[in-house]
Order: C-alpha cells, then sequence, then structure tokens
C-alpha cells in the first residue's frame, strides 16, 4: 500500500539513511556507551531491527522484510526496509535494486555459498 505521505516525499538520499542510523546509534548509546562509533557495520550486528523500526517511523510505508540466516558476528539473522523498490538497511545507503546485494546477505552468501531460502515479508517485530 502506497500512502499519500509517500508520494510527497522525494527519494531516500544517502544523508536520510545517515539521519536514522544516528537516531539508532544515538538510541544504542544508553546502552553501550563504550562505542568508539556505531558504524553501519555495528548497527548491522544486532540493531538491524531497530534501525528498520526507525526507518518506518519516517517512512510508514516502508516494508519490513528479513531472514534467519545469520552470520558469525550476526547469528540471529537480519532485517532491513523494502522502500519504493529499492531496499536499505544502515550499510545501504543508497538503496539496491535486489535484496541479494545488501552487504548483510552478500556476507551470508560468503559464507554458506548460496542465498537465504526464507527471506520473508514481516508484518511487526517483537522487542
Amino acid at each position: 500500500m502506497i500512502l499519500l505521505i509517500d508520494l510527497l516525499r522525494e527519494d531516500i538520499t544517502a544523508a536520510d539513511v545517515n539521519r536514522i542510523l544516528k537516531r539508532t546509534g544515538d538510541e544504542q548509546d544508553l546502552y553501550e556507551p563504550d562505542w568508539e562509533e556505531f558504524t553501519p557495520e555495528v548497527c548491522n550486528t544486532g540493531f538491524c531491527d531497530i534501525f528498520a523500526e526507525k526507518f518506518r517511523e519516517e517512512y510508514p510505508g516502508a516494508e519490513l522484510w528479513g531472514t534467519d540466516w545469520g552470520t558469525k558476528e550476526s547469528p540471529f539473522g537480519h532485517v532491513w526496509i523494502k522502500y519504493k523498490n529499492l531496499y536499505y538497511d544502515a550499510e545501504t545507503s543508497n538503496g539496491v535494486e535486489d535484496w541479494k546485494n545488501i552487504p548483510f546477505i552478500q556476507r551470508v552468501y560468503n559464507t554458506r555459498k548460496k542465498y537465504p531460502d526464507d527471506i520473508t515479508r514481516l508484518d511487526t517485530l517483537n522487542h
């Protein structure tokens, strides 16, 4: 479903994604104050779901997508956003046309030599 607010917004820029990353990092710093920097890679090793929810707060028409397939650094899987036919997570500030090009998914592929087979659209996240 496309919402009117989504039609009024222009394309998402890297600055928009970086702003959402900063919001996510600011919240997480309450729990992990020893981090030198909350990088996109750090975000995607346990905070991707929070990033995705913050993205959806700003872009209500965004869809949550995910997999339970993980990596050594993030064994619990990954959550990302689909918005206006592009996929976003903390590491894809310009969006990608295919979820297989998300860096986290590429790391899964490099480890397992195949893509996740459980990709699903998520209605909501349980924290």
